[in-house]
């Protein structure tokens, strides 16, 4: 196994470009996964179709997303972080520019599944990539960077898409991905000088991958489709769930495996942490999704000003999150993300109180009081699963933690939609189509939809708070400090 180097450590400009173009990727997968959510109106009057049919249009990319988020962090661990980040950056930037020719919802959900596949080896390796060039007394506030950038992508869409969607229709939210991204490309390539190794040589394990990706896609469809195809969605869970039995098998007897299950099974730190993750998110991104339904339809705003309404939470998400990293370095972090799971649960069931006739005044302090929440829960947590692993395990720990969070997000999502969906049937009149549902229906569905996440965000408090306290990382997985020349 190679040993970290004692040359200079490497320098304050590529730091600087690692963490610019790993914010990029931790912003824009999120935003891509979000800001659909709040163009969901707007494609359906423009493309048809019904809201189980248009929630297809999110679900597929974050099904994509969880299914490669971990072999995309495997291959960068073997093969390099910056250029399996690079090569990332260049599919995503290509399925947005297709994304925005899209000419019906089927082929939108088609490009939107070419996008997750570039979405997962920019989410599946931005935190590999930033932990290999910090050191773990610096990581935490980049880590808040990072994790604000994040939430800010998952709460920022509305707003940026609102105007965006108001402005220069809903096909904007994809074309204006490709300029940013070819400057990220540039950057990444000519700007981080060099590729930390990480010193242990490996084989890819391709049974694996193949096991581990039809396991977990298959387990997301039979949830995203339990509330329209039951007996599918129910042999659909049972296969993958088998799969996933025979992955375990087969990883326990390779030796060089996707993934090694030590980490899981002697990790106690590790894998509360990351099942932490994963049931924050499966109960905060329904949020958005319910929420823009609120604002758009329950309360009638127009995308702007239902964005600028939202834009209440990512600001606040932004001044959080560096501060949760940066105190994350210091204390405890369970305690941090115990008080802060408990402040966003705080939220939900307060968002769930309003009505048809609430005002942006009333609604405000409730987001507010959301983005305080996020901000101090997610970089805090990130921070906690990194510390726990070496530097040879980081793409694979990054990808984990991205698939906890893709996971969470597309269970989230089928969970609020069937809810939804039962409300309208119960009482919609004579169409379920989405923009002829009245807006007390709305208002019932959201309300019903809120309180049911609060409850799996509750559970999320409860694996917080007994995880353990976190032990400093040890010296051998600090960062080799010299980089060659690129």
């Amino acid at each position: 196994m190679g040993q970290p180097s004692t040359n200079p450590v490497i320098s304050a400009a590529t730091k600087r470009w690692v963490l610019i173009v790993a914010t990029f990727g931790q912003f824009m997968g999120p935003f891509d996964g979000s800001v659909v959510n709040f163009a969901i109106p707007s494609i359906g009057k423009s493309l048809g179709g019904s809201i189980s049919s248009l929630s297809w249009i999110i679900t597929s990319y974050l099904i994509l997303l969880a299914t490669l988020s971990l072999t995309a962090g495997r291959l960068a661990d073997i093969h390099g972080r910056k250029n399996t980040y690079a090569i990332g950056v260049g599919i995503f930037v290509t399925a947005s520019a297709m994304c925005s020719l899209a000419p019906s919802v089927n082929a939108l959900i088609g490009t939107r599944l070419f996008q997750g596949i570039g979405a997962s080896m920019m989410g599946g390796n931005s935190i590999a990539l930033l932990s290999s060039f910090y050191a773990p007394g610096e990581r935490g506030k980049a880590i808040g960077v990072l994790s604000a950038s994040t939430f800010t992508g998952l709460s920022l869409a509305p707003s940026a898409g609102g105007f965006l969607i108001q402005y220069l229709g809903w096909r904007s939210i994809f074309y204006v991905n490709v300029p940013i991204g070819i400057v990220v490309i540039l950057i990444t390539l000519f700007l981080i000088r060099g590729e930390i190794p990480t010193g242990k040589p490996e084989k890819f394990d391709p049974k694996g991958a193949v096991l581990w990706g039809v396991a977990i896609s298959l387990v997301l469809f039979g949830v995203s489709t339990l509330s329209s195809y039951l007996g599918i969605a129910i042999t659909t869970l049972a296969g993958g769930i088998s799969i996933m039995a025979v992955f375990v098998l087969v990883e326990s007897k390779t030796e060089h495996p996707l993934l090694d299950l030590n980490l899981l099974k002697k990790n106690r730190l590790f894998t509360l942490s990351v099942s932490t993750a994963f049931l924050n998110y499966a109960s905060t991104y329904g949020i958005v999704f319910v929420m823009s339904l609120y604002l758009r339809l329950g309360l009638g705003l127009s995308p702007f000003n239902a964005g600028l309404v939202w834009l209440t939470e990512p600001l606040v998400v932004i001044v959080t999150s560096p501060i949760g990293g940066y105190i994350s370095d210091r204390v405890e972090p369970r305690y941090q993300t115990t008080a802060a799971l408990s402040v966003i649960c705080a939220s939900m069931l307060s968002l769930s109180t309003l009505g048809t006739h609430s005002t942006p005044l009333e609604i405000i302090p409730r987001l507010a009081f959301l983005g305080v929440g996020s901000g101090f829960f997610g970089s805090a947590n990130t921070n906690t699963v990194m510390s726990t692993v070496n530097k040879y395990q980081y793409g694979v720990a990054s990808g984990i933690q991205n698939t906890m969070r893709t996971s969470g997000q597309a269970i989230s999502l089928a969970l609020v939609v069937a809810l939804l969906t039962e409300v309208f049937h119960q009482n919609a009149s004579l169409s379920t189509a989405l923009v002829s549902v009245p807006s007390n229906v709305i208002v019932d569905g959201v309300r019903i939809a809120l309180i049911t996440l609060a409850v799996i965000n509750a559970a999320g408090i409860l694996t917080s708070v007994n995880r353990g306290k976190r032990n400093r990382e040890p010296a051998a997985s600090q960062p080799i400090e010299k980089v060659a020349s690129a």
